[in-house]
């Protein structure tokens, strides 16, 4: 008898909730653009951003043949990630972010073997500090 309610009960319960549903909130647009080129022999990257921008930080390319780029530290807080690291018309690799936080950040990426063992040195650190207005 117990068990023919709590199925019942259960059973009401669900078909009322199913149209309960929660607001999804709608994906935040960018409202605006902004490119950032890491230059091979400017060390750290700096970068001026307005809140709500997409950034776009294009990296040099990934040499020696074998290695490709990495995110190694991002604050996805400040940053959301909006693409993967890809290589573009130009060749070059790059990444896309949305920039949802004021203040001060920064993102790493090293340079590592495709095929790499589980941990292996970098052949090349970029550290690309952005400053949110």
């Amino acid at each position: 008898m117990k068990r023919a309610f709590v199925a019942s009960l259960l059973t009401a319960l669900s078909m009322s909730c199913a149209s309960c549903t929660a607001p999804v909130a709608p994906p935040m647009q960018a409202l605006g653009k902004v490119t950032i080129n890491v230059e091979p022999l400017i060390r750290p990257t700096r970068a001026k951003v307005k809140l709500g921008y997409e950034l776009t930080i294009i990296l040099p390319p990934a040499e020696p043949a074998g290695n490709v780029w990495q995110i190694a530290q991002h604050n996805p807080a400040t940053l959301v990630q909006l693409s993967e690291i890809h290589v573009g018309a130009a060749g070059l690799p790059s990444v896309s972010f949305l920039v949802r936080r004021t203040g001060a950040t920064r993102v790493l990426f090293t340079l590592v073997p495709v095929a790499g063992a589980s941990e292996v040195q970098p052949a090349d650190v970029r550290d690309v500090q952005v400053s949110v207005e």
